[in-house]
Parts: structure tokens; C-alpha cells; sequence
């Protein structure tokens, strides 16, 4: 250019300049459920990382469990969003007792800019994680309805109480003489109903409760108790029999027949007294002409009793009001009672 010539406006291109970023080690947070963590349940851990406003683009966080184990009792599962805070989990289930220890965890953020640089692992935090052994279950047993024979829908109960959170229930069993009811079980609650109830049912009743967890190590973890069954008899149905019927003539063979009726659900043989009065008083054998029977005999058909007093040869002083007053007596797991009939 000539001097004094005007000065010119000259654009020269230059290369942009790159300005990276490098993100910060985010901050983690380790959590442990409060409370006993007991064998046999379930645990989740939760590791929760965190970075400062001042990342306000979306990045991606890895937290990394330690141990990292490769045991199928245990679930992780990775961060998935793309702001903070980032949580991830760590669940083991069933715990067994060697999960005892420490757990760690670390996070590292990483963005898809080419300008942002990916942080490096930040300051883990731990936990302590103490199993204790798993106690056995609490076992109990429970009736309800009218334990008299003959009624409806008496009901045993058996039940397990457990630590909360087991993963199984327990197996439970009601066992009478070596022999397994049939029973319905919902929520650790074992019943068997009995419909009707009878004699036979009277016994010793064990409930037991078993916990096998083979991935916690708990194999057969056993508990019972035992509580009695005791039937009560019924107020029986007694009825007069004479034999022969019809008009009585002196000098010819009379019974008179105290004819006691338990019910089919008495089904048990029982020990059944009778006690003959006449006119108030009571007879008695005199070893000649009147035989008064006080035991009863069992009959053919079940819960059915007699008891008889003869007359040989029948005397019109044998004429009056006969009353005929019947005991059952108690037995093993049964009750008995009284009855009387004119």
C-alpha cells in the first residue's frame, strides 16, 4: 500500500479453542436398614451419590459395590438416571451368616461430551452388616368352638410366629398318636377342623414348626408344643324299655331296661353307672327275685347303653314309680356326666 493510504480491515481466521471440563468425584452416602438383620431374610443396601448444582448437564454415575460378588443370592442394581442424586442397590436374599462384614461402595461420574472429562473414583463410604442367627419359631396352639361330643366345627389352631421378613414359612404339622391331621394352612396359621368332634378325638395334640432355608444355612430349625384335647359327654338321652309291654300279670318274668343314649360322636368305650330307685328308695339286688344291674352294657349300636332290673316272678309289690339316674364317668381326655329319668 502507498503511504497515506487508509488502513485496511483485515479478518484473520484462528482455530476455536477447546475448553474441557473434568467433573467431580461424586459424594456417596452408604444406608443399612435399622433393626437386627436376622438369617433368613432380606437385605437391601442403598449407596446414593451425589454432585455439587454447579453439574448441570446430564452425566451418568457408576457405583461399584465391594464385595462384588458373583453369588445368586445377591442382586445389584446399577444407577439409572442422569441427574443427581444417583441410587443403587444392593439386596441379598436369603442373608446367611457369613454376610457379616463390611460393605463399600464408590461412585465415578462420566459424561457423553468430548469436552467433559469423566471424574475419577470418589471417597467410599462403608457399613457394617451383622447377621444374627435365626431364632426358632415361636410355636402355639389354640381351640375354639364347643368341645362337646356331637358339635360342629370345633377348630385346633397351630401357629409359628417368626421373625419378620423370613423369606419361607415355616412347615408345620399336627400330630396326634404318630398320625398327621389334615389341616389348612394360611399365613404361619396350621387348622384342622373337627365336624363333628367325637371321643376319639380326645388326646395329646403336637404342633411342630420347621424352617429350612439352604441358602442361609438353616436346615431343620424345629419347634413344637403340645396341648390336650378333652372331650366333654354329652347330656345323654335316657328312655325306658319294658320287656315284655303291654300289661303286667303277677308271677311271670319282667325286665325293666334303663336304656342310655350318648350319640353317635361318643364312640369311645366309657364306664356308665346306674343307680335304681323306687318310689325314692333304692333297690337292690335281694340275690333272689330282683336283680338291679348298676354298671350298663355297651350295645351294638354306638354310644348306645343299657342297664336292667328284673323281676322273677313280678309281685303287685313291685308296683310304684321307677327312676333310673346314669353317670358317665370321666376318662382319659374325656369328661363325663349325669343324667336321670323317671
Amino acid at each position: 500500500w502507498g503511504t497515506g493510504s487508509p488502513p485496511a480491515n483485515v479478518s484473520i481466521p484462528t482455530p476455536p479453542i477447546p475448553v474441557n471440563v473434568s467433573l467431580p468425584a461424586p459424594e456417596v452416602s452408604l444406608s443399612v436398614p435399622s433393626g437386627p438383620l436376622y438369617q433368613g431374610t432380606s437385605l437391601t443396601l442403598s449407596c446414593t451419590a451425589t454432585l455439587p448444582p454447579s453439574v448441570d448437564t446430564n452425566v451418568s454415575v457408576t457405583i461399584q459395590w465391594t464385595p462384588n460378588t458373583t453369588d445368586n443370592r445377591v442382586t445389584i442394581i446399577p444407577a439409572s438416571s442422569l441427574q443427581s442424586p444417583f441410587i443403587s442397590t444392593l439386596t441379598i436374599s436369603p442373608l446367611a451368616m457369613a454376610d457379616t462384614g463390611n460393605f463399600y461402595c464408590v461412585a465415578s461420574a462420566d459424561s457423553p461430551s468430548e469436552y467433559i472429562t469423566s471424574s475419577g473414583k470418589g471417597e467410599p463410604d462403608q457399613e457394617t452388616v451383622t447377621v444374627t442367627a435365626l431364632p426358632a419359631p415361636i410355636v402355639s396352639i389354640s381351640f375354639t368352638g364347643d368341645p362337646t361330643a356331637g358339635s360342629e366345627n370345633y377348630t385346633i389352631s397351630c401357629s409359628a410366629e417368626v421373625v419378620p421378613g423370613l423369606v419361607v414359612e415355616p412347615d408345620l404339622n399336627i400330630v396326634i398318636l404318630n398320625s398327621t391331621l389334615a389341616s389348612v394352612s394360611n399365613n404361619n396359621v396350621l387348622q384342622h377342623t373337627f365336624s363333628p368332634l367325637r371321643t376319639s378325638d380326645g388326646g395329646s395334640y403336637t404342633c411342630t414348626a420347621i424352617v429350612n432355608i439352604p441358602g442361609a444355612g438353616v436346615t431343620a430349625l424345629t419347634a413344637s408344643t403340645v396341648e390336650n384335647i378333652t372331650v366333654k359327654i354329652p347330656t345323654p338321652d335316657v328312655t325306658f324299655t319294658r320287656r315284655p309291654n303291654g300289661t303286667l300279670y303277677s308271677g311271670t318274668f319282667f325286665t325293666l331296661v334303663c336304656v342310655v343314649d350318648l350319640g353317635p360322636s361318643v364312640n369311645s368305650p366309657l364306664s356308665v353307672s346306674t343307680n335304681w330307685t323306687k318310689d325314692g328308695s333304692v333297690i337292690a339286688s335281694d340275690g333272689g327275685r330282683i336283680t338291679a344291674h348298676t354298671e350298663t352294657l355297651r350295645t351294638s349300636i354306638i354310644g348306645k347303653y343299657e342297664s336292667n332290673v328284673t323281676f322273677n316272678p313280678l309281685s303287685k309289690t313291685d308296683s310304684g314309680n321307677y327312676s333310673c339316674s346314669v353317670e358317665v364317668k370321666d376318662a382319659e381326655f374325656i369328661t363325663g356326666t349325669t343324667a336321670r329319668v323317671v
